[in-house]
């Protein structure tokens, strides 16, 4: 599993340093699993009395990886009502002459600013490499961990990652995302997503492929190293 953790940290990288701190912020404010110091910070609750379910998000308390996957998915579905909790949050405390915590502020101020689409652009990207490549290694590294399967799943993602290097889009990776098989929520954020690259102008797009590029170069790094290391236990 070592593998899928570092293809999600790797990538990760790449992201601006105003979305990781809103990812980590995330996993503060509305992870189901908070260490001690973070339950100050917590929304959850407010999460389920709004929504009537469980909070999706996740910290990385008790989670190895796919938490960078898990919050940019949720993010990009439920960015109006974690809106709303703030909101709702923030009106109360003022009435007890109290103010949101450090970081829940914080969360509240990225997710009103000006620089909130191109974060969620970001957001998306995580979600659209997971789908992509990342999500499909684990797959196979969780049911079978014969070296050949491994390596295979490893040289496939190398592959993918080459199309990217030399100038498969953004838009190209969504567009071949939608005719695969995926969870229904995935499948709903990443219609959403879609909808917010189409608005987007040239600026960001090239911006955004930057940031794909970018990750994409951390990942296949990583990718460049296991699969010699792999291939060993491959040899007759």
């Amino acid at each position: 599993m070592h593998h899928v953790a570092h293809q999600e940290k790797e990538f990760s990288e790449a992201l601006s340093t105003e979305t990781e701190a809103l990812m980590q912020n995330i996993r503060m404010c509305l992870g189901y699993r908070q260490g001690s110091g973070w339950k100050k910070h917590n929304l959850a609750p407010g999460f389920r009395a709004l929504t009537k379910i469980k909070t999706p998000f996740v910290s990385t308390v008790g989670c190895r990886f796919g938490d960078t996957y898990t919050n940019s998915l949720n993010i990009l579905e439920y960015e109006n009502e974690v809106r709303t909790i703030l909101d709702s949050l923030a009106e109360k405390k003022l009435k007890d002459k109290q103010k949101l915590t450090e970081k829940q502020q914080a969360l509240k101020e990225c997710l009103t600013s000006e620089d909130w689409p191109r974060m969620r652009l970001e957001f998306g990207l995580c979600m659209v490499m997971w789908l992509h490549i990342t999500g499909p290694l684990h797959t196979v590294v969780s049911r079978d961990t014969s070296f050949g399967t491994v390596k295979a799943a490893l040289m496939e993602c190398e592959d993918k990652c080459k199309m990217i290097l030399d100038g498969k889009t953004v838009g190209d990776v969504v567009a071949e995302l939608k005719n695969q098989h995926m969870s229904e929520q995935a499948r709903k954020s990443l219609a959403l997503y879609e909808g917010w690259l189409n608005q987007s102008n040239r600026h960001e797009l090239e911006a955004l492929q930057e940031t794909m590029v970018n990750g994409v170069m951390n990942l296949q790094k990583k990718v460049d190293r296991d699969v010699p290391i792999i291939s060993v236990g491959t040899e007759p």
